[in-house]
């Protein structure tokens, strides 16, 4: 099928960016389930709601929310796998669910508002992703397309609108602020992914200093960044991107960080690698 064209008019800009190697002073703690092998928490709004999904010793996956302390289940009925994948501070949820279907399995989006649960799926595709909701109900995320590449897009009042980094052939939406400010990344012709910032129209590319490939997954209310990139040095670190500045956030003696969420107080959430198990963290500056 044929998709809308983006905005008529798109600008694109790269960032000259620094990188402090001082690190913000944040206060870890590790946030799993009971009886978890891996944890991978994705989104947390104003009020430190968490979100995010865990396997279990018989690896089966289970969506949770997190609030005081309490993980409660967040499950689509008839689904095989659910996925939360962010919150915003009215408590709506978007993420992705699994379904079987003749023996193939498809992803699907969806919202769960209240305890209820509605489908969101991009018009004429049969996988869908959404992966950011801001305050204003706005979703970003990503589809597979009858070309067979991946396209960002934006949902807004019952309207998507493709989202695609310009000469690129592959786009994910990852993440949106009150303001409209989209984070997500795109692959360039050699296959290798960069940080975009999409405001206004305008997509402007960033990079971590001396990264391979840079995954920018949420933004606050405040522009704040955080995402996770592949060193020239074979190793993988997390990071915050405020007003220019890069600065690595990593778990203390954790092998690879993987941020995904941030809230407006600051807070950060996401997964760290021991080296034989994902966990999940809550970082608090």
């Amino acid at each position: 099928m044929r998709h809308r064209r983006i905005l008529p008019l798109i600008m694109t800009f790269i960032f000259i960016l620094m990188v402090t190697p001082m690190a913000f002073a944040y206060t870890f703690i590790t946030v799993d389930p009971p009886s978890v092998s891996e944890n991978d928490p994705s989104g947390i709004n104003a009020r430190s709601q968490i979100v995010g999904f865990y396997y279990d010793a018989s690896d089966n996956e289970y969506g949770f929310l997190l609030y005081k302390g309490v993980f409660t289940t967040v499950a689509v009925s008839g689904a095989i796998e659910t996925n939360p994948l962010g919150i915003n501070d009215r408590g709506q949820i978007v993420g992705i669910y699994v379904e079987a279907i003749d023996e193939d399995y498809y992803e699907h989006g969806f919202v769960w508002d209240k305890g209820v649960f509605t489908p969101l799926n991009y018009p004429g595709d049969s996988e869908t992703f959404p992966s950011g909701i801001n305050s204003h109900g706005q979703i970003v995320g990503y589809y597979y397309g009858a070309d067979d590449n991946t396209h960002g897009f934006m949902w807004d009042k019952g309207v998507f609108t493709p989202l695609n980094y310009p000469g690129d052939s592959d786009t994910l939406a990852l993440g949106i602020n009150a303001s409209g400010q989209v984070v997500g990344t795109y692959y360039d012709a050699n296959n290798y992914t960069h940080g975009f910032m999409l405001y206004k129209g305008v997509f402007t590319s960033f990079d971590a200093p001396d990264a391979i490939e840079t995954w920018p997954y949420g933004i606050n209310d405040r522009g704040q960044i955080v995402g996770s990139y592949y060193g020239t040095s074979d190793n993988e670190h997390g990071f915050v991107l405020y007003k220019g500045v890069f600065t690595n956030v990593d778990v203390p003696d954790a092998i690879a960080t993987y941020p995904a969420g941030i809230n407006a107080g600051g807070q950060i959430v996401g997964s760290y690698w021991d080296g034989s198990t994902l966990h999940g963290f809550l970082a608090t500056p």
